[in-house]
């Protein structure tokens, strides 16, 4: 028979001060308080405010107000719902920590059911795959297209170097088995060459491949994403993308050397024109990434078992992330749900 008390649903996960928060999860469980499965959700979310805890080195229950507001903007919902839900769990261990003698006041007592309103989001928080191919469809440029869909998947690196580096060769894509070669930068020469660099490799979607093909094939970049408002024929509607072996490439200036890789400049320019030419805010390559991150971890989690630390991690070394701590934010159950 399973032990009611037992803690061993804690295995695998991070928790700050972690002794002291078995303690409370102990408690709550011999007391009856909440049921099992209630006290391993308030272990997911205590382990969703390690990441802050570490970066003030105190506890949450030492958190002043305005720390705790910035717990609850954190969470990044649109619901109301959710965030007093989750402030009620963080209030109960507030509480628990008051008997203890810890501290000499739960500051989440001073909020009242209709202050949680400032803590809502109204944008979206990340964008679901149809959502971005929707997008894809309406740019003309293939250019354009494939810095969204290669994000989503996880291509980047520093200073976009995985995008930049990305050759249309048979060393860089292999288009029998998904995989593209990725060069991530550490050091560049002055003509944005790698110096020092590693590899590594990602299987991709189909639709990636297809635009990284067609990307690599196109000669042309149309302004205004095809919707110029000259009308005098004076001003040409395209300009001339420079030929060779990468699939990013810019147009042909007089500045422009022919076979290096595209500057990182022009990607974040083309970003913000795309997000311009839709109207979407907040269409940076941040947000893409996060959206894309949320996505793969939809594929991979357990729905009965929820977001997991290891889950957490296999998402981080798809997407080159050093440190899987920043993703617990946001790879949370309720964003899996609604992607």
């Amino acid at each position: 028979m399973e032990n009611g008390s037992s803690l061993d649903f804690l295995e695998g996960h991070e928790l700050f001060n972690q002794q002291l928060k078995e303690d409370y999860f102990t408690h709550l469980l011999k007391n009856g308080q909440v049921n099992r499965e209630s006290v391993k959700s308030y272990a997911r979310l205590m382990e969703r405010l390690s990441p802050a805890e570490e970066n003030r080195n105190k506890d949450v229950m030492h958190f002043s107000f305005e720390e705790m507001e910035d717990i609850l903007r954190g969470f990044q919902t649109r619901f109301r719902g959710t965030i007093e839900s989750y402030a009620r769990i963080i209030s109960t261990y507030l509480n628990w920590a008051v008997m203890q003698g810890y501290i000499s006041e739960n500051v989440l007592q001073r909020l009242n059911p209709k202050d949680f309103n400032a803590y809502v989001i109204e944008q979206d928080l990340f964008l679901t795959n149809s959502q971005l191919m929707r997008y894809e469809d309406n740019l003309e440029n293939y250019q354009d297209a494939v810095i969204l869909r290669l994000l989503f998947e996880g291509v980047c690196g520093r200073q976009m170097s995985e995008l930049r580096n990305l050759k249309y060769q048979r060393e860089f894509v292999d288009e029998e088995t998904n995989t593209l070669k990725l060069i991530h930068s550490l050091e560049e020469d002055d003509s944005g060459r790698p110096v020092k660099y590693w590899e590594r490799y990602l299987k991709v979607e189909d639709r990636s491949l297809h635009l990284v093909k067609r990307a690599s094939e196109e000669n042309y970049y149309y302004k205004s994403n095809g919707d110029m408002a000259d009308t005098t024929g004076r001003i040409r509607e395209y300009t001339d993308l420079i030929r060779n072996d990468y699939v990013l490439r810019p147009s042909n200036t007089k500045t422009i050397i022919m076979n290096n890789p595209i500057d990182k400049h022009v990607i974040y320019y083309r970003l913000n024109r795309i997000s311009d030419v839709l109207g979407i805010d907040r269409l940076t390559s941040k947000f893409i990434l996060r959206s894309g991150m949320i996505h793969f971890a939809k594929t991979i989690v357990d729905e009965n078992q929820g977001v997991t630390l290891a889950d957490i991690k296999i998402v981080a070394e798809r997407f080159n992330v050093k440190s899987y701590h920043n993703l617990k934010g946001f790879l949370t159950d309720e964003n899996l749900q609604n992607a």
